[in-house]
């Protein structure tokens, strides 16, 4: 166990001599030589490939946030991405509330309106099926009904 405030393990120098000996032990501080090694790549592409790669990769043109936004609006997308964040193409102001989404109307008297509208021309067209088959019928209240619709 190494000592106390030493900050780490210990080794002894006899098993980091071992591994100097077989060249085991890091490649040393970085020297000239070092610094003009050309990285090698798993993929074997020569720099005219890998170049044509990425220019295949990227545009031409830097494109602004405003032109990118634009064009997801106009291209019917509701998501688009730009310098790897992913924005929404909807504005604040174009997003529904959830009872529009809930109900379709943006407000309780909207949908009572629009119940009330329903309830109405559903009743006007039971006393017409009644009428259409000979039954009895209330002709003062289908005069009234229809004559507010």
């Amino acid at each position: 166990m190494p000592a106390k405030g030493t900050g780490g393990k210990h080794y002894s120098t006899v098993n980091t001599t071992k591994k100097k000996a077989r060249g085991e032990v890091g490649r040393g501080p970085m020297t000239e030589k070092r610094k003009r090694e050309k990285k090698k790549y798993a993929d074997k592409l020569s720099d005219t490939q890998r170049l044509k790669a990425k220019k295949a990769m990227t545009a031409d043109k830097a494109y602004t946030f405003k032109e990118v936004y634009a064009k997801a609006r106009g291209g019917g997308a509701d998501r688009f991405t730009f310098k790897g964040k992913s924005y929404l193409t909807t504005k604040p102001s174009e997003k529904k509330s959830w009872r529009e989404k809930l109900t379709g109307h943006k407000t309780q008297a909207g949908w009572e309106a629009a119940r009330d509208k329903r309830v109405k021309e559903k009743r006007i067209a039971k006393i017409k099926k009644r009428k259409g088959e000979g039954k009895s019928y209330s002709a003062k209240n289908l005069a009234s009904l229809t004559k507010t619709a």
